[in-house]
């Protein structure tokens, strides 16, 4: 069967996989957003979450052609769909955003976790291998067991705690050697899921108490300051892992304090959880400090991330005005 790009249709393509879209550099489209013009070809995957809105037009940008299909143009999990997503645009970067990362749901499922976080890196891997593409795949903190007592290296032992953190440390290694390994820690949107959006979502709830813990520390990052680094790493054909956080630390506690200060409303809304024995909290446990040290960024040049006070200030103050 034959596929319409321009009215959305999906099929099978012969060669390729059902429910793939088929990919025409130049004038085709995949999800609905076209292949941009550009120098040089990337696939992102996860390209419509909340990191993907950023890093797209990022590479946009930088002159690159971006395809970013959605879930349902491409299931990464799916070894011939990827296969035949990669040969057909032949890309020079594979741009990996796309994760499951509830973490209670992972806890529960790990398999099904595996299967997104760690098989389906593998078969972009293979897949980017087959035509020299160079693959970026993103990370977290939670690799590590959060009990080193000082911000973590790019090259120090990983311990993950949960299956979350064991699934993503797997899609790590399956990358390989020659991927770009972004790791990074407590992504703020304006919107998603995340804590960040859920708190700015309802300041106005004047009524409305926040409870978040105050036991767990880690760097919070914007989306805003994220996209760009990421954009520079690909495009320098960067390989090996690198830590990229807005600077500082806090625990969710502090970061909605701040977030209610900004916005002018009484931090007295913000309430601390009761510590959890082990960091085990909702049937997961937590790394207690996972901050990671940018050392990598530092030695090669690259300017430092600003505050994640400053860069979440500036999540607030925009997230009001549109709501005016």
């Amino acid at each position: 069967m034959s596929v319409d790009l321009a009215s959305g249709v999906v099929g099978g393509e012969p060669g390729g996989a059902p429910g793939y879209r088929r990919v025409n550099v130049g004038v085709g489209a995949i999800a609905g957003r076209p292949v941009t013009g550009g120098s040089r070809r990337a696939l992102v995957t996860g390209g419509s979450g909340r990191l993907g809105q950023a890093v797209v037009p990022e590479l946009e940008r930088r002159g690159w052609m971006v395809a970013a299909p959605g879930r349902g143009a491409l299931d990464i999990t799916d070894a011939d769909a990827v296969r035949a997503a990669v040969l057909d645009l032949r890309p020079e970067a594979v741009v990996n955003l796309a994760a499951w990362t509830d973490l209670e749901r992972c806890e529960i499922d790990e398999d099904a976790a595996h299967a997104v976080n760690a098989e389906a890196v593998h078969h972009l891997a293979r897949a980017a291998a087959m035509v020299g593409a160079r693959l970026c795949q993103v990370s977290t903190d939670y690799v590590f067991d959060g009990e080193k007592g000082t911000p973590y290296l790019e090259d120090d032992a990983v311990g993950p705690l949960s299956a979350y953190g064991r699934s993503k440390w797997a899609g790590e290694v399956a990358a390989g050697p020659e991927a770009l390994v972004i790791r990074t820690a407590w992504l703020a949107a304006p919107t998603g899921p995340s804590f960040v959006a859920a708190v700015l979502a309802a300041l106005d709830q004047h009524d409305r108490v926040f409870h978040h813990d105050d036991e767990q520390t880690a760097s919070p990052t914007s989306i805003v300051d994220l996209a760009p680094v990421l954009g520079g790493l690909v495009g320098d054909g960067a390989t090996g892992v690198v830590h990229v956080t807005n600077a500082g630390s806090a625990t969710r506690h502090e970061v909605v304090r701040h977030l209610l200060a900004v916005a002018g409303c009484d931090p007295a809304r913000a309430a601390a959880l009761p510590a959890t024995p082990d960091g085990l909290r909702a049937g997961v446990r937590r790394p207690r400090s996972s901050v990671l040290d940018g050392a990598r960024l530092r030695a090669e040049g690259r300017p430092a991330l600003r505050s994640w006070q400053e860069a979440l200030a500036e999540l607030v103050i925009d997230s009001r005005r549109v709501g005016r």
